[in-house]
């Protein structure tokens, strides 16, 4: 069956790196060869330097690369976007009181569990994401994807703070392409 796994956050991605090894060593005894796609989504760089082939196709996609977005900040911390609607949503599930959450934290070395910023990462690479997701859901021949598998440590930063809108972005294209829900 032709599959897209994505494997969101370090333990998203270390258990999809692990399952696309085996898939592949199947693939030279067996002599045949899957079609799956493979999307890695993580803030950590680290995890192309465990699996190589991770960048061979374009299957990484790294989120929030240096420092937080300032708009993102900015729009969950400053008293004058209390009349933007962004800012309200944001003001209603955001820990102000985190001080973690106000440093100019270097994402590239991992999410360090700050789930609620790895969600306003995703929101500001809401593009980005999709785009990708919606790249990989038609596979190398053509044909589209027959399974979605995604894969999340639900403990971390990164795979727990984008799971469920990832999940949503899927559905949402899978409305707009009038594709089967497929996972």
């Amino acid at each position: 069956m032709n599959s897209l796994f994505i494997g969101l956050g370090g333990a998203g991605t270390n258990a999809l790196g692990e399952l696309q090894k085996k898939f592949e060593d199947y693939d030279l005894v067996s002599g045949t060869h899957s079609l799956n796609n493979y999307l890695y989504v993580d803030t950590d760089l680290a995890i192309r330097n465990k699996y190589p082939f991770i960048d061979a196709n374009g299957d990484y996609l790294q989120i929030g690369a240096g420092e937080v977005p300032s708009h993102t900040m900015d729009l969950a911390f400053s008293p004058n976007n209390a009349g933007n609607p962004d800012y309200i949503r944001y003001k209603e599930w955001i820990d102000k009181d985190n001080p973690s959450l106000r440093a100019n934290h270097d994402f590239t070395t991992g999410a360090a569990g700050e789930r609620m910023l790895t969600r306003m990462i995703t929101w500001s690479q809401y593009g980005a994401i999709k785009n990708q997701l919606n790249n990989k859901l038609t596979l190398k021949n053509g044909a589209p994807v027959e399974r979605i598998y995604v894969v999340s440590g639900t403990c971390g930063g990164t795979g727990c703070g984008c799971l469920i809108d990832v999940l949503y972005m899927l559905r949402e294209i899978q409305i707009q392409n009038n594709m089967v829900n497929n996972f």
